[in-house]
């Protein structure tokens, strides 16, 4: 059985030796293609900007020339108002003359820095209409190129998604061989200890009604005990146990009273705790995140055995509980209070 299994291991490991060569080349290809977009997006953003500066610019000289105009418009009604005003009430001439020499030379400086925002919004208008076409081309170039690459990167996610879910595939089919191989080699373990166990109980003992409490406080069952179908393999199993789905590091409550005949790590369980209990009962809990006892405890119901985890699952975090009489696997939902 194991040389088959190595065999078949061998079988599909080649393959997927293969399948992560090409996930490395096409992550390669990634690093490469993501840099030059990097690129050609830093080129579009700089273009893009220098546009937006020109057109800032401009408009902040339209702006000045505009408040410009408006300057000398109303500094020419003031001297109006007070020519008219010193007429009315015989201000001085000199003293008119000298506000007007003021207004005057201002008025010059106002015209300069008209003339000079003329000039220089004209220069850049000359120069935005000469450069935003070759500009807007340049742009709509890189914009294309940008296009093409994120196309050719989604490609390449495209056939690393499938690379992956191929070797996920793979892999996961081939844990999962390994994972069922090794449970069963620990299941015979737990029966062979059940039986062990059991014998030592006197045949003579008066069968009483056991019950137990539940090992979790909260939880659903996401697999009941017996034949089910494993959707990744599409084949019929057969379930020793039940899985109760419980969030990660809640307690595990030892089901009732009872002493520790194994606490350790199991093959295809993980960390697992086996209680031997009154009547040729024995319990399982596997998964477990940590282990709170030793081999030879006594313990009582409630008692903490550990955690929720999914050490030796392939299923997430998970409780695996199961229920054995005289070494026979039974259903612990017959017996759960």
């Amino acid at each position: 059985m194991k040389r088959i299994l190595f065999s078949s291991i061998f079988v599909v490991l080649l393959p997927l030796s293969l399948y992560s060569e090409d996930l490395d080349r096409y992550e390669k290809e990634l690093v490469i293609l993501e840099d030059e977009a990097g690129r050609i997006k830093a080129e579009i953003l700089h273009i893009r900007s220098e546009i937006s500066s020109i057109k800032e610019e401009i408009q902040r000289i339209e702006d000045d020339i505009k408040r410009t105009e408006e300057e000398v418009i109303n500094i020419l009604k003031t001297l109006n108002l007070m020519n008219i005003e010193s007429r009315v009430n015989s201000i001085m001439y000199k003293d008119l003359e000298m506000q007007n020499i003021r207004f005057a030379e201002y008025i010059r400086s106002l015209i300069l820095r008209y003339n000079e925002n003329t000039s220089r919004l004209k220069s850049l208008k000359q120069d935005y209409e000469k450069n935003v076409n070759v500009l807007n081309d340049k742009l709509n170039e890189s914009v294309k190129q940008e296009e093409l690459l994120l196309a050719k990167i989604s490609k390449v996610y495209a056939l690393m998604a499938d690379r992956e879910r191929v070797l996920k595939l793979k892999t996961g089919g081939l844990m999962r061989e390994l994972l069922s191989s090794q449970r069963e080699e620990s299941s015979k373990k737990i029966e062979s200890m059940a039986n062990r166990e059991g014998s030592l109980v006197e045949e003579k003992e008066k069968e009483e009604d056991f019950r137990i409490i539940w090992p979790v406080r909260e939880g659903e069952v996401i697999r009941e005990f017996g034949t089910y179908l494993d959707t990744d393999t599409n084949l019929e199993r057969f379930s020793k146990g039940i899985l109760i789905k419980s969030p990660f590091l809640s307690e595990v409550f030892c089901v009732a009273d009872g002493k520790v005949v194994f606490a350790g790590w199991l093959k295809g369980f993980g960390n697992t705790v086996i209680i031997e209990h009154r009547g040729g009962y024995i319990s399982v809990y596997s998964h477990l995140a940590r282990i709170e006892v030793k081999r030879d405890d006594e313990v009582k119901g409630m008692e903490v055995l550990g955690f929720v985890g999914d050490t030796g699952s392939n299923e997430g975090v998970a409780l695996y509980f199961e229920l054995r009489k005289r070494g026979k696997a039974i259903d612990p939902m017959n017996f759960l209070k």
